[in-house]
């Protein structure tokens, strides 16, 4: 069975998430919302894993694949931190 990574923005004007599945299942997201202190500036972002079993080889490369292209997801997002959500 040939595996297929996909790559799903669900952003809004007040906030980022990317989500990374394998085969219509989600296995990493990043998110990134306002700080809960000031509505108009970047909080941190946050990364999360979903509980995915892997069956072979292909799929756990996969998964790494899509841990990698979170981490840059989630480096570039951290850039924003504290900075104004623009519009």
């Amino acid at each position: 069975m040939i595996m297929e990574l996909t790559q799903e923005n669900y952003n809004t004007q007040s906030s980022r998430h990317r989500v990374f599945g394998i085969n219509g299942a989600s296995a990493v997201s990043v998110v990134q919302m306002p700080s809960v202190d000031d509505t108009t500036l970047w909080s941190e972002p946050r990364m999360h894993t979903f509980a995915v079993r892997l069956v072979d080889m292909e799929h756990a490369d996969l998964f790494k694949d899509a841990l990698e292209l979170a981490m840059v997801i989630f480096e570039a997002w951290s850039e924003d931190t504290g900075k104004e959500i623009e519009s």
